[in-house]
């Protein structure tokens, strides 16, 4: 009776093994890199003020203004992750006018 108790235990083991590997192995990414909404809205920000300047040459300012409306709907888009979309969007919006 033992015996067959210890083969329903492993069995019953492997079954939720099976069931939770995608759970168990699903692939997450660093929570401390993550940006928060304040630091995307700033990062925002900052790509703003940077296309005030009156100096820009037009296709960097067209791709920078392409990258900041992408950036606001991923931050308007909430979620989890929203902000760090954002903030990369924001950032390469920066990119586009440093480069």
């Amino acid at each position: 009776m033992t015996a067959e108790l210890v083969v329903w235990i492993v069995v019953a083991v492997a079954i939720v093994l099976v069931g939770l590997w995608p759970v168990l192995t699903r692939n997450r990414g660093p929570r401390s890199s993550s940006l928060t909404v304040e630091a995307a809205r700033a990062r925002i920000a900052e790509l703003e003020d940077r296309l005030d300047a009156p100096d820009l040459a037009a296709p960097a300012r067209a791709g920078a203004e392409r990258f900041l409306l992408l950036a606001g709907a991923a931050l308007a888009e909430g979620g989890r992750k929203a902000p760090d979309r954002a903030g990369r969007w924001a950032q390469r919006g920066l990119d586009t006018l440093a480069g």
